[in-house]
């Protein structure tokens, strides 16, 4: 897979707790976090960063977004998925867990049809060494190399990162 360093980020769902923090971890790496979307909660802030309606009106201000990552409650994320794909955002990491069996297959059709890359749901981001950090993992305990580490539990895939850091292989 090829990656980028994503230049416009958003967070749907960004009052949880868990986006909020995500997003001040991200911050302090370089991540450009560029606004928030929270139905009936727009023209408010969160840590600074700006929260609107709909993702069209984050566009509006901001122009193209790269990447969306959705922290909303379960039932929600097919909804803020689909407008995140409507608004053409082809980058999506859906960081919610026990999201509906029904919902997610009608996820992964629409991102089929639109060529979009979804991670998740119950995803913990994505690090690539020394460049992109999205989502809640610790980006020091992975180190540059040629292998490629996917894994659902996050504490685990440190372990392995350390294992694959010890052997001088890394992870990308």
């Amino acid at each position: 897979m090829n990656w980028f360093h994503p230049n416009k980020v958003i967070i749907q769902g960004i009052i949880d707790d868990q986006a909020t923090f995500c997003a001040l971890h991200m911050k302090t790496l370089g991540t450009d976090i560029i606004a928030g979307v929270c139905p009936g909660k727009g023209g408010t802030t969160v840590e600074g960063i700006p929260v609107f309606d709909l993702v069209e009106q984050v566009q509006t201000e901001f122009g193209k977004v790269e990447v969306s990552l959705i922290f909303v409650d379960p039932y929600q994320v097919l909804d803020a998925a689909q407008e995140a794909i409507a608004a053409g955002i082809r980058c999506i990491i859906v960081f919610t867990s026990k999201v509906p069996p029904q919902d997610t297959i009608a996820l992964i059709k629409c991102a089929q049809q639109t060529n979009t890359l979804v991670l998740g749901p119950g995803s913990h981001g994505i690090v690539i060494p020394q460049q992109v950090c999205l989502g809640n993992l610790q980006p020091q305990f992975y180190q540059p190399g040629t292998v490629g580490l996917i894994t659902s539990s996050r504490h685990l895939g440190y372990e392995v990162a350390a294992e694959l850091n010890a052997a001088k292989l890394g992870s990308r």
